[in-house]
């Protein structure tokens, strides 16, 4: 009982220093969990989590730096948060009868089947644990309130990532709640800004990422890649800043990477990985990256 106080009154003052300007959403009643219970972190959620996700395990408060304005993410204790008495009932994963033998060392791997992500049984354990998430998370009735205002404090104009080269100047811009920050070329600091490239506008659901960009030494070709949906696999592609259209260059299967213009501005060079096969895109591991030198106008073959 004296350690449900102790918390209690940790956390009321917690959220008076932290976010007291910002957000005021009551501390719910707090219940002691099983120890070593794998099901038992201080959860509050950001707007941005879809309700098919795991909660987040962070709380996020506005910093006090103004010229900072931005949100930091600092981690709680593991403390539950629970929306009602009645405990969670997790889905219970088939235990395999894997075990291997290392040197004489038997090691037990029961759960190895769920590390197969296309299989139709890993696929139905995953559906039950978004099915239990989203009703828990739909059963927190400050959730509403929570993402109302953090939506409210995210909500403001930003630039960032300025550079020049090649005789321009580059500059990202977001308006507040754009998905992804758009970026804008000028000829002059004082000129006013043109849009070169908009990933909101590549993929309906805002999740095509602009993951890099590389301006050739004379200033007229700009090499981006395109992430999709949050994967590391990108696709290079070389957009002319004159007219804001692109090239037929397109280079497949690169990953952690950006170009290295040539002096001559007549190519980049830049790293790729092998093609996986079609069921290994989002699994394979990344091995034998290679330099690839590419001339444009050439296939990537």
């Amino acid at each position: 009982m004296l350690g449900r106080l102790v918390l209690s009154a940790y956390l009321r003052r917690a959220s008076k220093m932290a976010m007291g300007p910002y957000l005021s959403v009551p501390i719910r009643p707090i219940r002691p969990f099983a120890p070593h219970s794998p099901h038992s972190p201080f959860y509050v959620v950001h707007p941005q989590i879809p309700s098919g996700c795991c909660p987040a395990r962070v709380l996020c408060y506005r910093s006090m730096n103004a010229l900072k304005r931005s949100l930091i993410c600092v981690t709680m204790l593991p403390l539950p948060l629970f929306s009602g008495d009645a405990p969670l009932r997790y889905p219970a994963p088939r235990k395999a009868a894997q075990i291997d033998d290392y040197h004489g060392a038997r090691i037990a791997d029961p759960y190895r089947w769920l590390e197969n992500a296309d299989s139709p049984e890993t696929a139905a354990w995953v559906s039950a644990e978004n099915r239990l998430t989203g009703g828990y998370l739909a059963a927190i009735p400050e959730r509403p309130r929570i993402r109302e205002r953090l939506t409210r404090l995210i909500d403001y104009e930003t630039y960032s990532n300025e550079f020049a080269w090649g005789g321009r100047y580059f500059i990202s811009h977001n308006t507040g709640l754009q998905n992804q920050d758009v970026l804008f070329t000028m000829d002059s600091a004082k000129s006013d800004g043109r849009v070169i490239i908009d990933p909101n506008t590549l993929r309906a659901d805002g999740t095509a990422a602009l993951n890099s960009t590389s301006v050739s030494r004379d200033g007229k070709w700009l090499a981006y890649g395109i992430a999709q949906a949050g994967s590391d696999w990108s696709d290079l592609r070389v957009r002319d800043l004159n007219t804001g259209k692109d090239r037929e260059d397109v280079i497949h299967w690169t990953k952690f990477t950006s170009a290295a213009w040539t002096p001559d501005s007549t190519g980049f060079y830049y790293t790729r990985f092998p093609e996986p096969s079609a069921k290994a895109v989002l699994t394979a591991v990344n091995l034998n990256a290679r330099v690839y030198k590419h001339i444009l106008g050439q296939p990537q073959s």
